[in-house]
């Protein structure tokens, strides 16, 4: 993977960011819980392309705040907690592996254990129903290896949560610096035939050179089209209409109003995805469908 440094960031940065970018190690797994929840075409085009993707030292220093995060928090886990531990089940016939942040003693609830995923993020994130929906499945999963590998441990575990660092706090915000996200623990049929469904559904398109289908809306954080109605001088809308004619109606009101158009977006795809930024996709263009 070639790597530009636009930026001059020192040598021991460079280093260190290019080691934890290909540090995502699954051993003789087939695929991990993260790229199974994900679409096909980001495994697809990460596959076709890890040699030739060009990226920038600077646009990856998370990858970097999260190691060194990982390393602190790991040191000197007490004797009943698992610590980023990495597991692996067989479902129709791939292993799959996943590594947990943080399985012990609940804080909240003595005599529970609690499973938790760390996230350093935006506070945002509490409102997203699309990521926090992968995120449950996600942590659903990590309970599911830890049933298959550690069922003494699982037996335990009442309750599962996001710990949220919240990257945008400070001092004039009114939310917390970090917070609890709680989420629902599945049955375990419900957890096997999500894994299997996804698993499939993975094998379908695994190892052809043909692209798989475009992502799908959840996955793209598609957003439909909209008609806002914004005031001279101020920089938010005034209120987002499905349609023109309620807009029109609303701005009409009042002479400082006006009617802004905003078109349908594909918001990860525009502002997230490497593949999508380097003209890579086959089916997105700066956050547009292709036709």
């Amino acid at each position: 993977m070639p790597w530009t440094n636009k930026n001059n960031l020192p040598a021991p940065m460079t280093r260190a960011i290019e080691q934890q970018a290909t540090a995502h190690y699954i051993g003789n797994a087939d695929i991990s819980v993260t790229a199974l929840i994900d679409e096909p075409l980001i495994r697809w085009l990460r596959r076709k392309h890890r040699d030739t993707l060009e990226r920038d030292y600077s646009d990856n220093l998370y990858i970097l705040e999260g190691a060194i995060s990982d390393d602190i928090l790991s040191r000197n886990p007490q004797e009943d907690e698992i610590v980023h531990y990495r597991g692996e089940i067989i479902v129709n016939g791939w292993r799959v592996s996943g590594e947990l942040d943080w399985c012990g003693p609940d804080p909240l609830n003595e005599g529970w254990f609690a499973l938790e995923d760390w996230k350093k993020s935006s506070h945002s994130l509490v409102d997203n129903e699309r990521r926090l929906a992968d995120y449950e499945a996600q942590l659903n999963i990590y309970l599911e290896i830890l049933r298959v590998n550690k069922p003494d441990i699982a037996e335990k575990v009442k309750r599962l949560r996001i710990f949220l660092w919240n990257r945008d706090y400070n001092q004039y915000k009114k939310y917390p610096p970090a917070e609890y996200i709680k989420m629902k623990i599945w049955s375990r049929d419900r957890v096997r035939e999500y894994l299997s469904e996804r698993v499939k559904y993975h094998q379908e398109w695994s190892g052809l050179e043909t692209a798989p289908p475009m992502c799908d809306e959840h996955h793209r954080w598609a957003t439909k089209p909209v008609w806002a109605v914004m005031k001279k001088g101020r920089k938010s809308a005034m209120k987002l209409h499905d349609n023109e004619a309620d807009a029109e109606a609303h701005a009409a009101k009042d002479e400082s109003y006006s009617v802004e158009y905003r078109p349908a977006e594909s918001k990860r795809c525009s502002n997230y995805c490497d593949y999508n930024k380097a003209n890579l996709c086959p089916w997105v263009g700066g956050g547009q469908l292709l036709a």
